[in-house]
């Protein structure tokens, strides 16, 4: 769940992207993201990014502006999305204890390079 700058609060569920309207949660329709399950979702700039299976989702007005390759294989659960401010995307895997940057098109396993992948990630400041 995040509350966006304008107010909305938008949810991401296993079959997509909510807006909480009046205590209701009405389903978004979102152009080339289909029923996708949302597991985290941040705010940048103009865009909302919105981490699914093995991939991050870039939406701009209602529609995916991109699809950021995100980690392949089991377990894919996008989550923690954090965008720093050299728009570098951070996240997590759910199940997995580690960490990953994706910088530009290069993805890299934070967690294995600097040695600290012995705990469970809940959140990534």
């Amino acid at each position: 769940m995040i509350a966006l700058k304008n107010n909305d609060i938008i949810l991401g569920r296993s079959e997509g992207l909510y807006k909480l309207s009046d205590g209701c949660q009405l389903k978004l329709t979102i152009k080339g993201m289909g029923n996708a399950p949302v597991y985290s979702l941040y705010e940048d700039g103009n865009s909302l990014l919105a981490g699914s299976d093995g991939v991050i989702y870039r939406i701009k007005n209602n529609q995916v502006a991109d699809t950021i390759k995100a980690i392949s294989g089991e377990e894919q659960r996008v989550r923690n999305i954090l965008v720093d401010t050299r728009g570098n995307i951070w996240f997590n895997i759910w199940g997995l204890k580690d960490i990953y940057m994706i910088s530009g098109k290069n993805s890299t396993n934070v967690s294995e390079i600097v040695g600290i992948n012995n705990g469970a990630v809940t959140r990534i400041i």
